[in-house]
């Protein structure tokens, strides 16, 4: 049954087919029902209008589980944890030993965006700087070794190439207002596809200042300053304070402020 792009499948184990085919995974979970999804599987690899490089299989509860079951290494996979501090990727294997940790602890993982197509690299974005940047890397998941694509200070947000590691750079920082690049596997430029010049070049603009602070307990504060136009430092002047109420929110990055 295929719906858009997605497939779905009833296995062996499903309700509503009877004792037989209702009991076939009875005392043994992960067998029979996996067989069966591979069987999809394999019609789907077999049809011309499927790109087999790109047929993945997804699902969450019990689905998730028969995933483990179906991945081309089935005796490892990969946990998101803040174990230590910062979200990162670990690599365990299916007796909940951990292998190793696939990157450093430099910042959050911010977006995770997948396995190269040979399976030796996955490729993430982190929270660099205090949360301040976003960076692409790929780690080697036979070693863990982390490789940094990208180390402008500002915002990085990356489209990949899976199958070539090329990827699109689309960056902005604090005088940058947008720059979009083609870069390589190892995150050499190939083209530049786009320099903006700032919207803002006509006008007449405030000053913008990245500050730090640090809490009673030492932990660093980010802040932001937007001066007044024509700021005198001699002067007084009524100032205020924009305040988030969501404490999950992140809303101070090197990015360019065009106004509020």
């Amino acid at each position: 049954v295929s719906q858009s792009r997605y497939r779905s499948l009833d296995n062996r184990g499903s309700s509503s087919r009877g004792v037989a085919f209702e009991q076939a995974t009875f005392r043994h979970f992960g067998k029979a029902e996996a067989e069966d999804q591979a069987v999809g599987i394999s019609f789907l690899r077999n049809q011309p209008w499927v790109d087999t490089t790109r047929l993945d299989v997804y699902g969450w509860s019990f689905g998730g589980f028969m995933t483990l079951k179906l991945l081309s290494a089935p005796e490892q996979f990969i946990w998101f944890s803040k174990k230590e501090g910062f979200e990162r990727p670990y690599l365990y294997d299916t007796r909940g030993k951990e292998i190793r940790i696939l990157g450093d602890l430099s910042g959050d993982m911010e977006e995770w965006i997948g396995f190269s197509e040979d399976d030796k690299y996955v490729y993430y974005t982190v929270a660099t700087r205090n949360g301040l940047d976003r960076q692409l890397c790929k780690v080697e998941i036979s070693t863990g070794k982390i490789q940094y694509l990208t180390e402008s200070e500002g915002i990085h947000t990356s489209k990949v190439n899976l199958s070539s590691g090329y990827f699109i750079d689309y960056y902005s920082a604090l005088q940058t207002p947008r720059e979009i690049r083609l870069a390589n596997a190892e995150g050499k430029t190939d083209s530049i596809w786009l320099k903006a010049s700032h919207p803002l070049v006509k006008f007449d603009t405030c000053k913008v200042e990245l500050f730090t602070l640090y809490a009673s307990d030492s932990t660093q504060l980010n802040g932001r300053l937007i001066y007044p136009y024509g700021f005198d430092p001699q002067k007084r002047y009524p100032v205020l304070i924009y305040v988030y109420g969501g404490p999950h929110a992140h809303i101070l990055t090197k990015d360019i402020v065009t106004g509020k």
